[in-house]
């Protein structure tokens, strides 16, 4: 099974090719880096594989379910952005994570709810507007509410931009526990030096193709 596969991808913006005829699998279980320069459709991507924007040509299939299925998407996937931000900004943080619970029907999951709290820092915005939360607090909201439900597929967008070294290590070894679970994680970030160090498999986005820039061996994690 692949967690992704896409075929003759096409994506224009403002009548110009952003992506041209791009085919690419990912196999299950990979922590995949997804490099590119600024600008070059990093986001787009992102945006297109998990069913946010459309295609003009192509299918894309997560777990080789066609991402046209959004009922399967909503519960199989997560995704932590800047980008996809709003429907939680009415909200507090343990708001959220109620909301959460409630729509994916989970049980007993108070001690892994407090445990992510707890390693990623978050306990004392609790009771905080999400709006009002800084940047890297943001973004271990969206993290924590997304592996509440621990969603086959992730994928996390600038993720350690904002977070301090103690938070950017309690993300590589959350990405390291889901490849340990076979759970695929997709990822971008300017740091390369923790890109390179927690990746199974790095990909970039050049010439309106996705690439495979390098391969790391598992024994590495």
């Amino acid at each position: 099974m692949y967690a992704l596969k896409i075929s003759n991808m096409t994506k224009y913006i403002n009548e110009k090719p952003l992506y041209e005829n791009v085919n690419f699998s990912l196999k299950s279980g990979e922590i995949c880096y997804l490099s590119g320069d600024n600008g070059v459709g990093k986001s787009v991507f992102i945006d297109c594989i998990l069913g946010f924007s459309d295609l003009d040509k192509g299918t894309v299939s997560i777990n080789d379910i066609n991402i046209k299925d959004r009922k399967f998407v909503r519960r199989n996937t997560g995704i932590v952005s800047t980008d996809h931000q709003d429907p939680l900004l009415p909200f507090t943080p343990q708001e959220y994570f109620t909301i959460i619970i409630g729509i994916y029907n989970i049980k007993n999951i108070n001690h892994k709810l407090n445990t992510l709290i707890d390693r990623l820092g978050v306990g004392e915005f609790l009771n905080t507007s999400f709006q009002k939360l800084s940047f890297g607090s943001k973004k271990k909201v969206q993290l924590i509410s997304s592996l509440l439900y621990d969603p086959t597929f992730l994928v996390c967008d600038e993720i350690f931009e904002g977070l301090d070294e103690s938070s950017v290590q309690v993300v590589k070894e959350i990405f390291k526990e889901r490849f340990l679970k076979n759970k695929t994680t997709l990822f971008t970030t300017h740091l390369l030096n923790e890109a390179t160090d927690i990746s199974t498999v790095n990909i970039k986005v050049e010439d309106k193709k996705i690439l495979y820039n390098s391969r790391y061996d598992h024994h590495e994690l």
